[in-house]
């Protein structure tokens, strides 16, 4: 006589696939959501301001200063990030990753 469809399954496996399964669509979830930016401001550059400078003492304490200058440049259409003009407005944006 046959055994039945119940019987046949091996539960173990079904438990370690539907929990693999629960895994990548929590890290899917969880790595997929925007960052959050806490704070945007403008500054007006003064003279002998660097990007470098301005990000390092704007960003939070878990930011990336080297992330932070990314974002400002690509924010503010910048290409070259050591050629500040005084008297420009630049706009930093605080990102807090979630």
């Amino acid at each position: 006589m046959k055994k039945s469809i119940v019987r046949r399954i091996k539960w173990g496996n079904v438990l370690i696939t539907g929990l693999l399964l629960c895994c990548l669509v929590y890290g899917g979830y969880r790595f997929s959501r925007p960052a959050k930016v806490v704070k945007s401001y403008d500054y007006t550059v003064q003279a002998g301001d660097t990007l470098w400078s301005v990000c390092s003492e704007a960003k939070l304490p878990e930011q990336d200063v080297r992330e932070l200058v990314y974002h400002t440049m690509q924010d503010n259409g910048l290409k070259d990030a050591g050629k500040l003009e005084p008297g420009r407005i630049i706009t930093i944006k605080l990102i807090r990753r979630n």
